[in-house]
């Protein structure tokens, strides 16, 4: 464009030299959008990128180290990447699961899974032998609810995703990913990441 100036000020101009600096310029914009890779998301998937809390307040207050976990989960969904997201909700669950074992004084620097599982099941063995009481049934149910539930996602999903033994597809992922999500809202009333520390 800076070529056509100076034959504007003299009244040179020509309708085709206007047309070869258009020319000019559409070879240099389509040559730049071809060296880059635009990804468009759909649009019922497309709210799924980028969220701010997305498993909500309570989630990321009790556990702020999984947002961006569950953040890269969300951002693999909205992308059709269904294994990713998967394996990003089962690293969600991890923190979830070590806050539970060290609430119960169960040791969880092991990386393995069934072993914290099955230590878990211990402790909630050892909570049956207290005094009947409210509290003792609360505990009960809300420990023993979720040693049943880290099971079930250490069977169904975890081992099978962090193995590289299986893929996910759209509908699976979406249903893995709602899952993860109430069962990280029950375990945020009662635990915190930062019993951690």
């Amino acid at each position: 464009m800076y070529l056509i100036w100076p034959k504007v000020e003299r009244n040179e101009l020509r309708l085709g030299d206007l047309w070869n600096q258009f020319a000019a310029f559409r070879l240099i914009v389509q040559a730049d959008l071809f060296s880059r890779l635009l990804l468009v998301l759909e649009p019922q998937k497309a709210h799924f990128y980028g969220r701010e809390q997305p498993f909500g307040v309570e989630v990321t207050l009790s556990f702020p180290s999984t947002e961006y976990e569950i953040r890269e989960a969300g951002d693999f969904y909205a992308l059709g990447r269904n294994t990713a997201c998967v394996f990003h909700l089962m690293r969600v669950l991890e923190k979830g699961l070590r806050a539970m074992a060290k609430r119960l004084r169960v040791p969880c620097e092991v990386e393995n899974w069934f072993h914290m599982i099955g230590e878990i099941g211990k402790a909630v063995r050892r909570i049956e032998q207290e005094t009947r009481s409210p509290e003792k049934i609360r505990k009960l149910k809300f420990y023993g609810d979720c040693a049943t539930e880290f099971s079930f996602f250490q069977h169904a999903w975890r081992d099978h995703v962090m193995h590289a033994q299986a893929e996910y597809g759209e509908k699976e992922a979406f249903d893995i990913m709602c899952h993860v999500e109430a069962f990280m809202r029950k375990l945020s009333v009662e635990l915190s990441e930062a019993e951690l520390y």
